[in-house]
């Protein structure tokens, strides 16, 4: 056990600090990396395997966590996602808006209402209490 620790600090020595001027400067840069490969990954949006969109969520929101702005033009692709034949697939999808929320809620703002229709009437209790996460994280 103490060697996993000694190993992530070894290899995570940046998260141990705060925050200086290259960092942030690093994290507004990010934007510019991750954009060459933004065609291949949002294509995983409509796969027609439900563990590849289940995975394409899991990644956005990771990347949503710090470089939420990149979204703006792409929230579409994650509104058709909320109606996914997929169970696994719709219980997270309400999961990137709420990744969202917190950060640019103007992004959400024009999905709440159809966030807030599917918490009152799909038929799986998770989707339902997402989806109000989402809201509650927006509004």
């Amino acid at each position: 056990m103490l060697l996993f620790f000694q190993r992530v600090s070894i290899s995570c020595p940046r998260a141990a600090r705060q925050k200086n001027k290259e960092d942030i400067i690093s994290d507004q840069t990010s934007d510019s990396l991750i954009e060459p490969y933004w065609p291949d990954l949002f294509r995983f949006a409509d796969d027609e395997a439900a563990q590849v969109r289940l995975s394409f969520i899991w990644a956005s929101e990771n990347i949503a966590t710090n470089t939420p702005d990149i979204y703006a033009d792409h929230m579409p692709v994650f509104e058709k996602l909320l109606h996914d034949p997929d169970d696994k697939v719709r219980m997270e999808a309400p999961e990137i808006f709420r990744v969202l929320g917190k950060r640019r809620p103007e992004f959400v703002r024009p999905f709440v209402e159809e966030l807030r229709r599917i918490s009152e009437t799909d038929d799986n209790r998770v989707v339902r209490i997402h989806c109000c996460g989402a809201i509650k994280a927006t509004v």
